[in-house]
């Protein structure tokens, strides 16, 4: 009865939850950022690439005022281990700018 009170008040939330879900099991892996300082996230990245190969991440670093999300583009812009980039804005994805997908080499 808790859950159906829940869905009723806030249909939308649940309807967001599910979709992410669908989104993570198109990738590979997918690491949250959510909350870090720049460093800190740039620092968890670098040791998340370090033993993955040929495979596909999502990243997500949150909306916010983009400061972390400018961050994290940049240092991706110049890693030489990453194939492609995908702005989440770009590719049409619910979670919108809020995500950055990187194939790596």
């Amino acid at each position: 009865m808790k859950k159906l009170r829940k869905t009723i008040r806030n249909p939308e939330t649940l309807s967001t939850r599910q979709s992410h879900k669908k989104n993570i099991l198109l990738y590979d892996f997918y690491l949250d950022l959510h909350g870090l300082t720049g460093d800190a996230a740039i620092s968890r990245v670098k040791s998340f690439f370090q033993n993955k190969h040929s495979c596909t991440i999502m990243l997500c670093h949150g909306k916010g005022e983009g400061i972390l999300r400018s961050r994290i583009r940049a240092f991706l812009l110049n890693n030489p281990r990453i194939k492609n980039i995908c702005y989440g804005e770009n590719a049409n994805l619910r979670e919108g700018d809020g995500v950055t997908i990187v194939d790596l080499i």
